[in-house]
């Protein structure tokens, strides 16, 4: 879940602090939680009395919520005027993107980690520095000190073996802070300097490309925000907060369970992949 939650003006009382997150848990990706009282009472295995005493508290205003939005409420009725069951969590998405982030931020420390227990392992001698081993010049290890760590072993010559397609690379990188653009123009960085079908990093033949395409990321990421000025990150700053309230305002267009036509969805993806960028250059993410 989310950390935040326990900073919530509902935080005081557990047991509707639990009820809510399990609401969160039962909603589908829409933040829809289209079940009865008893269906909820089952499944959660908490007494029908008290779930009914939780939903009427959580429909409630509430002024000393965190989230002004429908005056601090946290759900609604669906459909209050043909039947009263099936709510919608108000700032569902907002949890959702929350919790996402605190995901990758994880995901990032412990790739962080194993990056430095490496390096530690190279300089204390665990692991002798040779062509199919060496350092890049970023200071992360990107070929590997044993063939069990890479399919690129230093007789290998086969295209292909230590570099993925664009699709994988693509794939790989989606759930983390970086943008399809930046994957791609690293890709194409790494093709375009390629010897015999074979990703370099300089002289030295790639083993990991996860861990080289996320260095050359990373690195790029640092000259371009050390390369702005403090008004162009003002600039920056003000454009995500539009790509965000444009975001909002697109959502918000349509109901509960309308789906997007095509020319909103495409302008859907078009913010979010900006917004993406701009956390990564501002360094909102990493």
């Amino acid at each position: 879940m989310f950390v935040q939650i326990f900073d919530s003006s509902i935080a005081d009382d557990y047991q509707l602090r639990h009820f809510f997150t399990d609401l969160i848990v039962l909603a589908d990706r829409d933040g829809i939680v289209n079940m009865t009282a008893s269906a909820i009472s089952a499944r959660t295995r908490v007494p029908l009395d008290m779930v009914r005493g939780f939903l009427s508290r959580l429909q409630e205003p509430d002024p000393e919520s965190n989230t002004p939005d429908a005056e601090g409420r946290r759900i609604e009725l669906i459909e209050p005027e043909s039947r009263s069951w099936g709510w919608h969590i108000i700032n569902y998405q907002k949890y959702r993107e929350t919790a996402s982030d605190e995901q990758r931020r994880e995901k990032t420390k412990a790739r962080v980690a194993k990056f430095k227990q490496k390096r530690q392992q190279n300089a204390s001698g665990n692991a002798p520095l040779t062509q199919g081993n060496a350092v890049g010049a970023s200071g992360n290890d990107f070929t590997s000190a044993s063939p069990s760590a890479s399919p690129c072993t230093s007789g290998g010559s086969a295209e292909g073996v230590n570099h993925p397609t664009l699709e994988e690379a693509l794939g790989y990188f989606k759930e983390m802070p970086y943008s399809p653009e930046q994957v791609r123009h690293t890709f194409q960085r790494f093709e375009a300097n390629n010897i015999d079908g074979m990703w370099m990093w300089g002289r030295t033949r790639v083993g990991d490309w996860r861990s080289a395409m996320e260095a050359r990321m990373v690195d790029d990421s640092k000259k371009a925000t050390n390369g702005i000025n403090g008004a162009d990150k003002v600039i920056l700053g003000k454009e995500y907060e539009r790509c965000d309230e444009a975001i909002k305002s697109l959502r918000a267009s349509y109901g509960d369970h309308q789906s997007m036509d095509a020319k909103d969805k495409k302008r859907m993806g078009e913010l979010l992949s900006r917004r993406k960028e701009i956390k990564n250059i501002l360094g909102i993410v990493i």
